[in-house]
């Protein structure tokens, strides 16, 4: 699926206007039998699940998980014999994983737009990417701090600025257990855009990447190497159609010349870290051209 994103090396005030708050939360591993949720599997579990399994008292989602030892949907005194079994150690395992990758993390959040470029009265998609965590994962929006879209399983939306100015479009995303991590992306819309010129809309790529703001390297597209080719699709705007387009990397060529195919592949394959400069050129009908260029920033994706 593609992954579209965005880029803000234009003008200095939309750079300095543009940024994006990337969280990862730390991965909390869930222990099956450990009912309690205290990180140990002892006899105060098998109490707190037959005083549950009573109707006595409540338990956690994650705590429900745990108790569900032999993962059969249903939590009742088959759990409770085996756990008592695995800690008198008569078994050793409950014949499942037993420990759970638990948490809840996302990348960044990607718009259809390019910041500084996107008009009041359009709508814009926002799409939180590479979602993970302990299913069901849920969404929710803002904008200024204000929710616009309630809780639910799409991780895109789309909304409509009626004026110009800097938002901050955040989004939560919780996982099965409702524990929740938040990205943050700070978006400028204007009113109108001046210029003859055609302009990069956008920048889709095929792959998982990250638009991010590295101090050291100033506005950035992250992609993870790997022996694969990504391609890129550059989408237009202003000017006068049709366009033709093309790509330069570190300033060589990756097409001969201008060609009404606005995609290129390139290779991800190269040492990390590697920062490359894509170009994009566009020629309009009239041959009004435009160039932009887009820092690549080619890195090992981290150890899950």
């Amino acid at each position: 699926m593609k992954k579209r994103i965005l880029s803000s090396l234009i003008a200095v005030a939309m750079l300095a206007s543009t940024a994006i708050i990337t969280a990862y939360a730390e991965r909390t591993p869930l222990f099956i039998g450990d009912v309690t949720q205290d990180h140990h599997v002892n006899m105060d579990d098998v109490v707190t699940l037959q005083r549950y399994i009573a109707e006595i008292t409540e338990i956690s989602k994650r705590g429900l998980v745990a108790a569900d030892v032999n993962n059969d949907g249903d939590i009742n005194m088959e759990d409770v014999t085996l756990l008592q079994q695995k800690i008198a150690e008569i078994i050793h395992t409950f014949g499942r994983d037993d420990i759970l990758g638990t948490y809840v993390e996302a990348t960044s959040i990607t718009a259809s737009v390019l910041s500084g470029k996107a008009i009041a009265g359009e709508s814009v998609k926002f799409t939180v990417e590479e979602a993970r965590g302990y299913a069901p994962l849920t969404f929710e929006f803002f904008v200024n701090d204000v929710m616009v879209r309630e809780r639910e399983e799409a991780r895109s939306f789309e909304y409509k600025f009626d004026k110009a100015g800097d938002y901050k479009i955040t989004a939560k995303v919780y996982n099965g257990f409702d524990e929740t991590r938040e990205e943050s992306l700070y978006f400028k819309v204007v009113e109108s855009l001046d210029s003859d010129k055609p302009l990069v809309k956008s920048l889709d790529f095929d792959n998982a990447v990250i638009f991010e703001k590295r101090y050291d390297e100033g506005e950035v597209i992250r992609i993870y190497t790997s022996d694969e080719n990504i391609k890129i699709t550059a989408n237009a705007l202003m000017g006068t159609e049709p366009y033709e387009y093309m790509f330069l990397l570190d300033g060589k060529k990756l097409t001969d010349d201008y060609s009404a195919t606005n995609s290129v592949s390139i290779s991800t394959d190269r040492p990390s870290p590697t920062i490359c400069i894509l170009t994009v050129k566009i020629k309009d009908k009239n041959g009004i051209e435009s160039s932009e260029d887009f820092k690549l920033y080619f890195t090992e994706r981290p150890i899950a």
